[in-house]
C-alpha cells in the first residue's frame, strides 16, 4: 500500500531534484505520510497492533490519509466547495474543540473525586 507513494514521490523528487522536492510544503505531507505508514508497521511488527503507541501512530497515519484524501478530492470541480467548506469548519471549530476538551477533562476529575473508581481492574489506573 505505501509501494506507489514511495514510488511516485521518489520519481517526482529524481525529476525535479531532491532540494526543489523538499522545499515544496505540499511534498511534506507525501514524506510524512509515507513515513508514519512505515513506522506504522515497524511498530506493529515489534510492539504489537494494540500497543498504545502503535495505535497512536495509526491513527495520525489515517488522519494524513483523510488530509490526502480532501487533497485529491478539490482537484473535482464537485467536491471542492464541500472540502473548502468542511476545512473551514474544521478551522474556525478548534477553538471550540478545546474547550470542549478541557470540559470532558474537568468533569472526569470531579466523577473521580465524588465517586472513586472500586472495582479490582483499576486498581493498575494511576
Amino acid at each position: 500500500m505505501l509501494f506507489h507513494p514511495l514510488y511516485v514521490d521518489g520519481q517526482q523528487a529524481f525529476k525535479v531534484g531532491v532540494v526543489k522536492f523538499v522545499s515544496l510544503g505540499v511534498n511534506w505531507l507525501d514524506i510524512l505520510h509515507v513515513t508514519i505508514g512505515y513506522y506504522s508497521c515497524y511498530l506493529q511488527f515489534y510492539e504489537g497492533p494494540q500497543g498504545t503507541t502503535s495505535i497512536l501512530i495509526l491513527i495520525l497515519s489515517i488522519i494524513l490519509c483523510l488530509i490526502k484524501t480532501f487533497f485529491y478530492m478539490k482537484i473535482f470541480k464537485s467536491f471542492s466547495f464541500i472540502v473548502t467548506m468542511i476545512l473551514q469548519v474544521v478551522v474556525d471549530l478548534k477553538i471550540f474543540i478545546l474547550f470542549f476538551i478541557i470540559l470532558i477533562m474537568m468533569f472526569s476529575m470531579i466523577f473521580n473525586v465524588i465517586a472513586p473508581p472500586s472495582k479490582p481492574e483499576y486498581s493498575k489506573v494511576g
